[in-house]
């Protein structure tokens, strides 16, 4: 099977345990987790058996190296992971409850990923171990820096023929949706595989279309949306996934996948949140996972959507689940 290199930031998460506010005067302990969109999804990958490799910079302090030790235990290949800079990007989570939202806090200005800088010659020689790219708009949007290696190591992956598969997921706390759409749109045409929902097309890419109304049947609105993408782009797959809220811990999950030609939507599960972060890389590596497999477009969106699903049973960043469970779920 075909292998995965990831590009991204490797974050530290900070979070209050059993659902508390950080302000709450009986909140005396944070619980630690490493994660990252790039890292969650190599993480999946290599826990569903594809070899899966990562870049990214941390600090030369043990909790740049704790990160590290932490890729390792399951497997993704880090000798391509650059040691330098000042600090480690944070974000302190207050995870929801009912009909309390969750709430995220950044603290990763000046981190040593948002410096991180590579030359031709050394992206040229990792990419020739690997045959497909993945990276997302959080690594897009980090600083200048990091926007200037992503266009590097895309377009160079793509003169070498690698695929390259890319997650929207926008971030307004990292950039404005002004700048977002100038950044996407230089490297949008070189995307083989595009994760992406219908603000991402609208709001981005600039897809005249109207916003989604829940009255609406999710199928026949994505349909005449990805009608017009593919008017001006020429992707092998779009991939979304699909979340209705019910509150804060219920929220009915499924996905939805084009090829062009064909709009294929995935089973809905209604499932109750342990802890959402992370679990759109879940149906992210769960869809490359299924796509590299060479499955059909049924079976990559509902392997998708039975890995994202699962996800949110569990604490933490990342991931722990097998092909096995996941197809133990889905069929």
């Amino acid at each position: 099977m075909k292998s995965v290199l990831a590009l991204g930031e490797m974050l530290l998460r900070l979070s209050p345990e059993n659902h508390r506010m950080i302000i709450q005067s009986n909140t005396n302990s944070l619980e630690m987790h490493f994660g990252g969109a790039e890292l969650n999804v190599s993480v999946a990958l290599a826990n569903l058996g594809i070899r899966a490799g990562y870049i990214t910079k941390v600090p030369n302090n043990s909790l740049g190296y704790k990160g590290i030790r932490f890729l390792k235990q399951y497997g993704v290949e880090t000798e391509n992971v650059q040691i330098g800079g000042e600090r480690i990007g944070i974000y302190f989570l207050e995870n929801g409850y009912s009909i309390r939202s969750s709430v995220v806090i950044y603290d990763r200005k000046n981190s040593a990923f948002s410096e991180m800088e590579m030359n031709d010659k050394e992206i040229y020689k990792i990419l020739e171990n690997y045959d497909v790219l993945f990276l997302s708009g959080i690594t897009v949007s980090v600083s200048e820096k990091s926007f200037e290696l992503s266009k590097k190591i895309i377009k160079i992956a793509h003169e070498m023929k690698k695929e390259i598969i890319f997650d929207c997921n926008y971030r307004s706390k990292l950039i404005s949706l002004k700048e977002a759409a100038k950044r996407y749109k230089e490297i949008i045409n070189y995307v083989d595989v595009l994760f992406a929902g219908y603000l991402d097309f609208i709001n981005i890419l600039g897809i005249e279309h109207e916003l989604f109304d829940s009255a609406q049947d999710y199928e026949s609105y994505y349909s005449e949306l990805y009608r017009k993408v593919y008017e001006k782009y020429n992707f092998t797959y779009i991939i979304s996934s699909i979340r209705k809220t019910v509150n804060s811990n219920r929220n009915i999950y499924s996905g939805i996948i084009t090829d062009g030609k064909k709009v294929v939507k995935g089973k809905e599960y209604e499932i109750e949140i342990k802890d959402r972060v992370g679990t759109g890389d879940a149906f992210t590596s769960g869809a490359v996972y299924s796509y590299l497999s060479e499955q059909k477009m049924e079976e990559i969106i509902n392997f998708a959507i039975g890995a994202g699903a699962l996800k949110h049973t569990i604490y933490g960043d990342v991931s722990e689940f097998r092909k096995e469970n996941i197809l133990e779920i889905i069929n």
